[in-house]
């Protein structure tokens, strides 16, 4: 499935071919989505909110919001340093990393400064309360990842209990 439009221009050789096969202008994003053979849908199908229901329940899969480059305090709720007793610049660090000679290393998985959000979260179990289908708007209760403009990937839920 693909979203959005993109120009020719900028569409890479492989891709084009695909868009020129199928017959259809070339998308700005693109995403697969595992379907039996009695799902298929055509190719060129133009998806719209009639494919929801009221009631139904979906997983939302987006990017969450990107926060730059942070420290362990604000990444994982670490605690400070105490301010005193000749600890004047190094209230906010991370602290020790590892042991001595002995490992000699940093384990992996360690917690420490670094990049965060900017990654993919899904919600599972969401439910469909209302669909306009003049606008194209489908309403699902509970918070989404990621801000205003992301792009979500909407697909029927995996969770057993909820069917």
């Amino acid at each position: 499935m693909g979203i959005g439009e993109k120009k020719i221009k900028k569409t890479i050789k492989p891709e084009l071919g695909h868009f020129l096969k199928a017959k259809v202008p070339p998308k700005k994003v693109l995403a697969e989505f595992a379907v039996s053979k009695e799902c298929l849908l055509p190719v060129g199908y133009m998806m719209s909110a009639r494919h929801y229901t009221p009631g139904m329940f979906v997983d939302i899969a987006g990017k969450t919001v990107g926060h730059g480059f942070q420290g362990t305090i604000k990444r994982y709720g670490f605690a400070r340093q105490p301010a005193t007793h000749g600890n004047s610049l190094t209230t906010r660090v991370l602290g020790s990393t590892g042991g001595r000679q002995d490992p000699g290393r940093v384990f992996k998985q360690k917690k420490m400064y670094g990049r965060m959000g900017q990654k993919v979260s899904v919600q599972r179990g969401m439910t469909v309360f209302k669909i306009d289908v003049d606008k194209n708007i489908i309403y699902i209760k509970g918070s989404l990842p990621g801000k205003a403009g992301t792009i979500l990937k909407i697909s029927d839920t995996l969770l057993t209990d909820k069917c």
